[in-house]
């Protein structure tokens, strides 16, 4: 086996051995913004990672310190956590599991983070556990978490949004992302903004679809203007549809937002009839966070917005007929820096929250009820919960102005029927001075004391028996919140990790390595380490203790001195050094932002290393005035002598210095050069940044003989018609275009450039031009018929042993080349590093970093070739017409597309053996007011041979009419159309398309073909073929286009 193909197998192998141990494909964000997708690997250190990105054989090793946070996408069937509850944290993690036991001061919580399996039974502060609430089909179900990949918000100035940190971040004035997520009618939306300098923002909840289609579409853009209002900015259409949508633009109303007003942040929604204003808290100066629990009613028009630990901020409702709302959230930044860290959406059942801002625990109850106490103990066996209540009447069913307070809606089951779930203590027996030493059956209350799994709980005095509640019909738990808690921070100064599990689980921890595929992190509050699976991971995200998310900006701070590697799912700043080049990888070594090792890129790696943006274009130089010229000569070659301004000749002049001239070749490359010569063979030339003199034809595309002053622009329609190659030009097609200084264009085939003149050669004819006179040479692709063979003499027949680059220069140089080596040179006064390699055209290359504004690497250097100017100049054969079928005679204009448009322009020249021309050429602009018919032919076809007398007849017997006919013959040459007109005997008026661009623009796929243009210039019937009927359906559609203008004058 040879030696090369070993090294490849080693790679490879080398690849496969480090995925046996990698998780799902995920994407991991850097705290300055860059992204890398890949695979986490395993590695027992707390201190680093290992990521395996697809453009390296090896993982790199990236610091705690260095990353936002990573993300991985939802599977395809989530798996569910099994448990009848879900516990949320004052300080933001939520477990999904069932109440084990119950102590003075812990909650033992059993919870399976794998989904199913055997539990893992974790022991939380009390004071820690904001609430219990049951995981049902109403509510508590995850809709999304996010925000997600950058890549699904619709953005506005897309630019200024960036991966920050695990979310989604800006600091442009201006700048707004909105995104169609499942925001359900009920929603509880969970979120956390967080900004480094100043707050100045709005969050806006159930914008509507027509809306997010108005901010995204590109023909219907919303923007604010000076007072904060949305304004429509779109191309001018149609006035009624406009007006239609003014209208209903008047009845939609705004969707509830946050909104930051001087230093407050406030609440509001405002509608035609009322508006409803409430403020939440003071934005203090400077870098903040902020973290909020909204609860999203839509269908009745309501707002309750709480902090993350539960205490009421405001309660908004506003009266409105309508109910715009729909799956839309979008943030705007309108002065300041702005990051969505998290974005949560779970369904809600509707009933208001309890706030936590109270001295005592709230319990709602499956019936309806809420009661205000204390949780003393848990009879684990029998699943009950022993409640120390206040005997008042927040305590009884809620009904009128009370359920505002915290009762459900009305709807909830509290039918007499229901089984009670409180078991109220007997009087008698509580007035009792001795506990009954008996124990009361399952359905009676009991008096005497509670059961507990914590033996303090058996101190408790008799006079206090508690409310039993059953766990089956317990709905939720709301317990007080304790000081500080929304400040919630953790001792020590280790590394935190937030770890969301699909169903919304949330634990966070120091992280302890990823072994056997599961995040291990050891949880300081439940004193334990618990191992994730990342299968169940959504996101993992990156806190320093003792730190706000946001971080300071020197830790996340990005070095613009270095250069950055993009590929399609990479952006990453880093170091780019050299190693030794090795089979299956090359001679660059990357080592990203934050990260311990560098590594190889592998041979196939296609994207792009951004050393600095490159200089904005400079503006061209005004066109000089052109000097006098001798009088046009008579004749075609005469006429384009004169365009290019011939001169012959001069035998007796000294040769002069070669003119500098910039030479473009087909794979992308350019550079400045002296053009010595052209002939049959290719082009010599000389150059500073090539050691070869000679290019083939096949690998140039274009050179510039003169740089400045020249204007090049053309016409969509002049353009079309350059590139459009005539059927009768086939077999001897133009293979170059000349551009002369004053901008004219010339197809032809190029022949030779010496250093006086250029010779071409126009309708086999052989022409020399002045090369002082010519801008531009441009080397046409041939036709599709050709492109494979063309493609083959261009492209490179198959990869090489070593990675293509193209380095694009700052001054604007591009050259393309087989990456051997990059050189670094060491010391102070040694020079840059340089990139060497070998050009399959310009041979040995070398460029130095310093002068590189972007190096592109393997497919990227194809594609930014095509899409640069010269390389659009593809010729195509012009559109064949056929003989039509049988069955396709008659008229098309029911379903011909151009029927009822404004006829396209032609500018077509008339044929001199034909009748004495109108004009001096077929413009339809100048015969406004007239019927034209048009009549497509051609020599060859019999059909179009059979109709012509038919509309040389009724051209004349409508002449005085103001109808003109014309037969445009397709792209035959002179001496067929005299031919067939002498077989005709007759000549009617004919013009010529000689490049089938006129085919092209009336859709002609079918000859022959009649168009009828009426006096307003518009398509009013099209025919195809011929037949019996033909002069009978032509002649009504012309008395019909007569007629019609008679009837309107």
């Amino acid at each position: 086996m040879p030696a090369k193909l070993l090294l490849k197998l080693g790679v490879l192998l080398l690849v496969a051995a480090g995925a046996s141990a990698a998780g799902p494909p995920g994407t991991l964000l850097l705290s300055n913004g860059d992204f890398l997708a890949g695979e986490w690997r395993d590695s027992e250190s707390a201190e680093w990672i290992k990521w395996q990105p697809s453009f390296v054989a090896r993982p790199y090793e990236f610091e705690w310190s260095a990353i936002g946070s990573i993300a991985f996408p939802p599977p395809a069937e989530p798996t569910p956590i099994a448990g009848a509850f879900r516990f949320d944290l004052f300080n933001g993690d939520a477990l999904i599991g069932d109440l084990v036991a119950v102590s003075d001061e812990r909650f033992t919580i059993a919870t399976r983070l794998e989904g199913q399996g055997e539990p893992q039974q974790l022991s939380a502060p009390r004071s820690l556990v904001r609430s219990i609430r049951r995981v049902g089909s109403d509510a508590g179900k995850l809709r999304f978490s996010g925000p997600g990949d950058l890549a699904d918000w619709n953005t506005i100035k897309n630019v200024g949004w960036v991966y920050s940190r695990g979310g989604i971040a800006t600091n442009i004035k201006g700048a707004s992302a909105s995104r169609d997520v499942p925001l359900p009618h009920l929603a509880l939306i969970e979120v956390a903004l967080s900004w480094d300098k100043k707050a100045d923002f709005s969050l806006e909840l159930g914008v509507t679809k027509r809306r997010l289609k108005a901010i995204t579409d590109g023909f219907e853009i919303w923007i604010q203007d000076v007072n904060g209002q949305p304004v429509r900015v779109r191309e001018a259409r149609n006035q009624r549809q406009i007006e239609r949508e003014r209208q209903r633009d008047n009845q939609v109303t705004d969707a509830f937002r946050l909104e930051v007003v001087g230093d407050n942040l406030i609440a509001v929604r405002e509608t035609q009839e009322s508006a409803d204003l409430q403020p939440l808290q003071q934005i203090e100066p400077g870098a903040g966070r902020l973290q909020l629990r909204l609860y999203l009613d839509q269908n009745n028009n309501r707002l309750i917005v709480t902090t993350a630990s539960g205490v009421t901020l405001a309660d908004l409702h506003v009266e409105t007929p309508y109910s715009p709302f729909d799956s839309g959230v979008q943030l705007n930044n309108r002065d300041g820096d702005i990051r969505l860290d998290r974005l949560s959406i779970t369904e809600w059942n509707g009933e208001p929250p309890v706030s936590g801002a109270v001295d005592q625990s709230a319990f709602q109850l499956a019936n309806g009820e809420t009661l205000r106490g204390d949780l003393v103990g848990f009879r684990a066996a029998d699943g009950e919960l022993l409640i120390a209540a206040e005997a008042d009447a927040s305590n009884q069913p809620a009904s009128g102005d009370d359920r505002d307070a915290g009762q459900p809606e009305p709807g909830s089951d509290s039918s007499d029927s229901a089984e009670p779930a409180v078991a109220e203590p007997d009087a008698e027996e509580s007035d009792s001075e001795e506990p009954d030493a008996k124990e009361s059956d399952a359905e009676e209350p009991s008096t005497q004391e509670p059961r507990t799994e914590d033996p303090d709980a058996e101190d408790m005095p008799a006079q206090q028996s508690p409310h039993v509640v059953r766990l089956d019909q317990l709905v939720s738990v709301v317990f007080p919140t304790p000081a500080g808690a929304d400040a919630y921070r953790r001792a020590g100064d280790a590394t935190l990790l937030t770890a969301t599990l699909q169903g919304g689980v949330q634990v966070t921890g120091s992280p302890q390595g990823l072994v056997d595929r599961r995040l291990r992190l050891f949880c300081q509050d439940f004193d334990a380490t618990i191992a994730v699976p990342l299968a169940m991971l959504q996101s993992v995200r990156v806190a320093s203790a003792g730190l706000p998310a946001t971080a300071s900006a020197a830790a996340g701070a990005k070095p613009s001195k270095f250069p950055r590697l993009e590929t399609d799912d990479v952006r990453s700043v880093g170091e780019l050094a050299g190693a030794p080049d090795t089979d299956g990888a090359s001679c660059l070594l990357w080592r990203p932002f934050g990260s311990r090792n560098a590594e190889p890129l592998l041979d196939g790696v296609s994207g792009r290393v951004l050393f600095r943006e490159p200089p904005p274009p400079k503006s061209a130089e005004p066109d000089k005035v052109a000097a006098p010229q001798p009088a046009r000569q008579r004749g075609v070659l005469g006429a384009i002598a004169s365009v290019f301004s011939y001169t012959p000749p001069k035998t007796t002049k000294q040769a002069s210095a070669p003119q500098p001239a910039t030479m473009y070749l087909r794979a992308g490359d350019k550079l400045p050069c002296a053009i010595e010569r052209i002939d049959d063979e290719g082009v010599y030339f000389s150059s500073p940044f090539s050691a070869a003199g000679f290019a083939p034809h096949k690998h140039v595309k274009a050179i510039e003989l003169v740089t400045r002053g020249v204007d090049g622009r053309l016409t969509p329609d002049r353009r079309d018609q350059l590139l459009t190659l005539p059927r009768g030009q086939t077999n001897n097609p133009p293979t170059h275009l000349l551009v002369s200084t004053k901008g004219d264009y010339l197809r032809c085939r190029l022949l030779r450039v010496s250093e006086e003149t250029v010779a071409v050669e126009v309708r086999l004819e052989e022409l020399e031009i002045d090369r002082s006179r010519v801008a531009r040479i441009i080397w046409f692709d041939p036709p599709p018929k050709d492109s494979e063979e063309a493609a083959a003499g261009t492209g490179r027949d198959e990869p090489g042993d070593h990675p293509r680059v193209q380095a694009v220069r700052r001054d604007g140089v591009r050259l393309t080349f087989d990456l051997r080596r990059l050189t670094s040179p060491q010391g102070e006064d040694a020079p840059a590093a340089r990139l060497e390699g070998v050009s399959e055209v310009l041979d040995e290359c070398s460029v130095s970093l310093d002068d590189i504004d972007l190096l592109l690497m393997g497919h990227r250097v194809e594609q930014a070739a095509a899409e640069l100017s010269y390389q659009r100049w593809k010729m195509k054969n012009a559109i064949l017409p056929r003989e039509p079928e049988e069955g396709d005679a008659g008229d098309a204009s029911a379903s011909f597309p151009l029927v009822g448009e404004v006829a396209p322009e032609l500018p077509l020249p008339f044929f001199d053996g034909g009748a004495e021309p109108p004009a001096k050429e077929l413009d339809l602009a100048s015969f406004q007011g007239k019927v034209v018919v048009l009549d497509f032919w051609a020599s060859w076809c019999g059909p179009c041979m059979q109709v012509m007398p038919v509309l040389h007849k009724l051209g004349e017997e409508y002449a005085d009419r103001d109808v003109l006919v014309v037969a445009v013959n397709l792209q035959d040459p002179p001496e067929a159309i005299a031919a067939a007109l002498d077989r005709l005997g007759f000549k009617p008026v004919v013009a010529l398309d000689r490049d089938g661009v006129a085919a092209q623009r009336y859709q002609v796929t079918g000859i022959p073909q009649t168009v009828v243009i009426n006096r307003e210039g518009v398509i009013a019937n099209v025919f195809v073929g011929g037949g019996a009927k033909f002069e009978q359906r032509l002649r009504a559609a012309i008395e019909a286009a007569v007629q019609q203008a008679k009837v309107e004058e």
